[in-house]
């Protein structure tokens, strides 16, 4: 949650939903952010309806989100599903959204929200716009404030890479200010 404070800092309620109640009253009660109000939720439709920005970090199987729950302007992140089987998202959430991946090759090739949508006819790979490179160059992004966007990480060594550079150069660079 932290990361998307950083590149949203205007985030001042945050929702936590799970198939299991408790879970999602243990996980709100553990994070503390000042001026952020966590909470859990029981109602996950409820919940997306009203969110800007929809995290889904789950091993389900099954879609836990719909698409008829994302209002225009929402913003979806896929974060747990990794394999043919597994899904977060319905075909619905993937017809809508602008859909942007990490790599091409491991979300399209790998993850059951594109393979299963791809199989049912809702997209085809065509419908990604772009990878995570290209978003961060700031060649491509939304399309407009009403656009539903879609961010599906499938996850892979090349990105744990990325954030052990990252954190490489920032470690650097302190010791050169120091």
């Amino acid at each position: 949650m932290r990361y998307m404070l950083a590149v949203r800092p205007s985030i001042r309620r945050v929702a936590i939903w799970n198939r299991t109640a408790k879970k999602a009253r243990a996980l709100a009660a553990a994070l503390s952010i000042p001026g952020i109000e966590i909470g859990a939720v029981e109602n996950a439709e409820a919940a997306v309806r009203d969110a800007d920005i929809v995290s889904c970090v789950t091993a389900s199987r099954d879609p836990v989100l719909r698409g008829a729950w994302l209002k225009p302007g929402a913003h979806v992140d896929l974060v747990g599903s990794f394999t043919p089987e597994m899904r977060e998202a319905d075909d619905e959430a993937m017809r809508l959204g602008r859909l942007f991946v990490d790599t091409r090759r491991f979300a399209v090739g790998h993850c059951g929200e594109f393979i299963q949508a791809i199989a049912a006819g809702a997209i085809t790979p065509e419908h990604v716009v772009a990878e995570l490179a290209e978003l961060c160059s700031g060649a491509v992004g939304r399309g407009s404030a009403e656009e539903i966007t879609l961010f599906k990480n499938a996850g892979g060594g090349h990105l744990d890479l990325m954030v052990a550079r990252a954190f490489h150069d920032l470690a650097v660079g302190r010791a050169q200010q120091s």
